[in-house]
């Protein structure tokens, strides 16, 4: 009772009166928009915090999702559906999934915090500011896939572009022609893209996809994008990301709605409890043996880190797309922010030896600031 007539006292909300809030083993911090659990600094995307924040401002009565979509998302259109995801995700960042989460759900009523919140002011510490240089670069693009028989195919991209090559196995690889450069992306306009072919599909098959990273971005980021979306129909097709900071994965098969979040989808998001945008390199992989029960496997520098189910996504995801690096296909949104190299889709399920061997072979590519944004130059054989 004492909070309500608090927060009735003052027009303004709790988090711009108090300078924390501490609630089970996390400690909020509204003057430097931090979040920590048990003092280890937790990565949280704006859009999470605000949300966090939101939810904090108002507890302990519950937030309904038309409430929180004005508070949070404002004049951006966005559905209940997208509201319920977000949440998901900030539980999964805030590591209160299961019985012991405080972010609850009254039926009907909206989400609220279950949890004793102890609010504290503090003095002001000094914040320090870390300016970034911004970074652009040509594009050479080599698509490799073992015999070496050449294909003659149009590449795109925000920079320059050269030659695309296939060669006919199980992997086609992607990356600059130039050893030591890696594809940078400044999470603006950035983007490459690969016209569609019958080799960047995928069917019904297993198959996998590797790539090393460099980011510290914390919103959804697209890594790898290969769908047909379609917001009043469907989607169909694959997409590797980054979200909150975590690797995530999406499976497509176009029978159901456009909204993962909801049932009768048509596509459904599988995230990784590891956390790779510390602005380090890292090898990931993703690998899909579609009728294994547990057969979609997350890796990150040569490790395992979890299994999903893929066996309710079971149709073909093809589609008639370009696949894009560093955007999703349809739209020009998720755009990556940071550096990827060496990406790599096989037409099967890789397994532990694989991706541990390929991640021992190291990455050795990086950013050049002193290049330069060209135009498109059309593949030759």
């Amino acid at each position: 009772m004492a909070l309500k007539q608090a927060q009735g006292q003052f027009s303004k909300p709790l988090s711009e009166q108090y300078s924390l809030v501490k609630f089970n083993d996390l400690t909020i911090c509204f003057s430097r928009k931090k979040v920590y659990k048990k003092q280890k600094d937790i990565q949280l995307s704006e859009l999470s915090y605000q949300l966090l924040v939101t939810l904090l401002n108002n507890a302990p009565n519950p937030v309904s999702c038309t409430q929180l979509q004005t508070l949070v998302w404002g004049n951006v259109i966005t559905g209940e559906d997208n509201v319920k995801q977000r949440i998901r995700i900030l539980r999964l960042a805030l590591g209160q999934e299961g019985a012991g989460e405080s972010i609850k759900n009254a039926r009907g009523k909206g989400y609220y915090i279950d949890a004793k919140l102890t609010w504290q002011l503090q003095k002001e510490l000094p914040l320090v500011a870390y300016l970034k240089s911004p970074v652009v670069y040509t594009v050479v693009l080599l698509l490799l896939v073992g015999n070496s028989l050449p294909y003659e195919k149009e590449v795109l991209s925000k920079h320059s572009i050269s030659e695309l090559t296939i060669h006919k196995e199980d992997v086609i690889r992607i990356a600059a022609a130039d050893e030591s450069q890696a594809f940078c992306f400044d999470g603006y306009d950035d983007y490459i893209e690969i016209a569609d072919t019958d080799e960047l599909d995928i069917s019904i098959e297993d198959f996998s996809i590797t790539a090393w990273i460099k980011t510290t971005a914390l919103e959804q980021r697209v890594i790898v994008d290969k769908r047909y979306e379609n917001q009043l129909s469907h989607v169909q097709g694959y997409v590797l990301f980054v979200d909150e900071g975590r690797l995530g994965f999406q499976l497509a098969d176009g029978q159901g709605s456009w909204y993962c979040g909801q049932p009768g989808a048509s596509c459904t998001n599988y995230i990784t409890q590891a956390f790779i945008a510390d602005g380090n390199w890292h090898h990931i992989a993703v690998s899909i043996d579609r009728d294994d029960s547990s057969g979609i496997r997350f890796f990150v520098d040569g490790r395992q880190t979890c299994s999903h189910d893929p066996t309710l996504r079971s149709g073909s995801l093809a589609n008639n797309m370009p696949l894009r690096i560093g955007s999703r296909s349809s739209y020009l949104t998720g755009l990556f922010e940071g550096q990827i190299a060496e990406v790599a889709l096989y037409h099967r399920a890789l397994d532990v030896y694989d991706i541990a061997s390929d991640y021992q072979k190291g990455n050795t590519r990086q950013c050049y600031s002193i290049a330069t944004k060209g135009g498109l130059i059309t593949a030759k054989r």
